[in-house]
């Protein structure tokens, strides 16, 4: 993967549009810039890469107080369907006390734990934009010995219906050595171990409705799919949707009464309504908007399905 100084950056994709692989992960020099950022790196060949480019800076929002300076630790990049997702590596450093600091290298801190935000990109990393706000998507252990107390994750492997997926995981902080080249644990070091989670495909958000009925309408939307799918898990509660035009107005026979619910739990049920099983055309100049209605509900997604 590219080089550049990264620590463990790696290839992303491609990104048709300029015709060039890309990579994403810890830039070099950041220690000028007073904490761990972001870049990315552009090639023809998987030999040859462009200089980095800074691509997700510090946020001028994350935490400075001195026990929970934020930096951008890492990030694992790639593509899912027209997205590039990111996940995130927060590194929560501890400048409280001089002894965290490396001994030699200046602006440089070790102690601290990690965790994981997720990240979305439109334009093949040139820019990032968060997923739920600052939510913590994959959180790191509470206990100083927790095994995951630290943790990077890398991509997830598609598994049936679920999503596997494996990472580096260490049960202490980010901290073997003090400033004066004594161990930070008196009575061990910490232990480094694979770990790996599951979820479901396409799981790694979902909007939520409990007992009170919410809803969701999309933007205009066209497609040369006529399925409709839904990943969702919907056991005791339930899915409807309405396909309206773009001004919002339902179509005849794809009203929310039109519509079979879904009570399921799936990665890809169908929609259904009354009198059609396939979704009206939809095309840029007759675009439609999907208003989709749940109770008792987690949506991850939708798809339309030639």
């Amino acid at each position: 993967g590219p080089d550049s100084g990264t620590r463990r950056g790696g290839v992303s994709g491609w990104d048709a549009k300029d015709g060039v692989w890309v990579g994403v992960g810890q830039t070099s020099g950041w220690q000028g810039r007073r904490g761990r950022d972001m870049g990315r790196w552009r090639s023809k060949d998987l030999k040859a890469w462009s200089d980095q480019e800074v691509g997700l800076p510090v946020a001028a929002d994350e935490s400075r107080s001195l026990n929970d300076w934020v930096e951008y630790y890492d990030m694992s990049g790639y593509r899912v369907g027209d997205v590039w997702l990111g996940m995130l590596i927060l590194f929560h450093t501890d400048r409280s006390d001089p002894q965290w600091g490396h001994p030699t290298i200046k602006n440089v801190w070790m102690k601290g734990t990690t965790d994981v935000r997720l990240m979305t990109s439109r334009d093949a990393g040139r820019s990032w934009q968060r997923v739920a706000g600052k939510q913590v998507w994959m959180p790191h252990h509470e206990q100083m010995d927790g095994y995951d107390r630290t943790l990077y994750p890398s991509r997830s492997i598609r598994v049936g219906d679920e999503l596997w997926l494996y990472y580096y995981a260490v049960d202490g902080d980010h901290m073997g050595w003090k400033a004066d080249n004594t161990t930070y644990y008196k009575d061990r070091m910490p232990i480094t171990r694979t770990a790996r989670a599951v979820i479901r495909f396409d799981g790694y958000v979902s909007l939520q409705a409990g007992d009170a009925t919410g809803s969701m309408t999309t933007k205009p939307l066209h497609t040369s799919g006529r399925k409709l799918a839904v990943n969702a898990a919907a056991k005791g509660g339930s899915v409807r949707v309405e396909v309206q035009d773009a001004l919002g107005k339902a179509l005849p026979g794809y009203a929310l009464a039109d519509c079979i619910p879904l009570d399921g739990d799936g990665i890809s049920q169908s929609v259904r309504w009354r009198s059609h099983n396939r979704l009206p055309p939809a095309t840029a100049e007759n675009p439609i908007r999907l208003h989709i209605e749940l109770k008792k509900a987690d949506l991850y997604g939708f798809q339309a399905l030639a």
